[in-house]
């Protein structure tokens, strides 16, 4: 029985099974120094590599041209002068990706340590591609003023990547049947 002002059982299982706080990555993802971030030039191109392919390389990108810190959280490199380098990536079945912290860190052999360790530990795959972001906001004054945005996944590919390089690349292999869309 419902009373007013008192939750059913039902609606307090539902706050006790979806977890909307801001601190979760999924809802409210935080760039940090030491993400990969992939390099894109153009969505489309880059969709049509991934489908025609089940595993790339995936190598870090390093030149003295790309400076972090002027790319902003979500960077684009439509009108870039890294997308002729991208796109000749693309042709040698190879995707780039970057860290803000720069190339000081080997940023891809830590994530492939640390999802090795942790799908051995756990039998779970915790590394996936993320394709799609969507600004949000968490309030209507936010959003007017164009202040405080968030971004969050919205289609995620579960991927793999072995401990040990291949050359100066990581093979990066992936399974398009197990593409979720993220539906918090």
């Amino acid at each position: 029985e419902d009373y007013v002002g008192q939750k059913s059982r039902y609606d307090d299982w539902e706050d006790k099974l979806l977890d909307l706080s801001l601190g979760k990555r999924l809802i409210n993802f935080k760039f940090r120094a030491n993400t990969v971030q992939v390099m894109v030039d153009d969505p489309e191109t880059y969709f049509s590599f991934l489908g025609h392919h089940e595993k790339v390389n995936f190598a870090e990108f390093s030149s003295e041209d790309l400076r972090p810190e002027a790319l902003g959280n979500i960077p684009s490199f439509v009108h870039s002068p890294q997308s002729l380098q991208i796109q000749n990536a693309y042709r040698q079945n190879t995707l780039y990706g970057y860290v803000k912290a720069g190339p000081k860190i080997d940023a891809l052999k830590a994530l492939s340590r640390k999802s090795n360790t942790a799908l051995e530990e756990s039998g779970c795959n915790p590394l996936f591609l993320t394709l799609g972001l969507i600004r949000w906001y968490d309030t209507e004054a936010s959003a007017s003023r164009g202040t405080g945005a968030m971004v969050c996944p919205v289609f995620l590919l579960p991927v793999t990547m072995p401990r040990r390089k291949v050359g100066t690349s990581y093979p990066l292999t992936y399974d398009w049947d197990s593409l979720t869309l993220k539906r918090t």
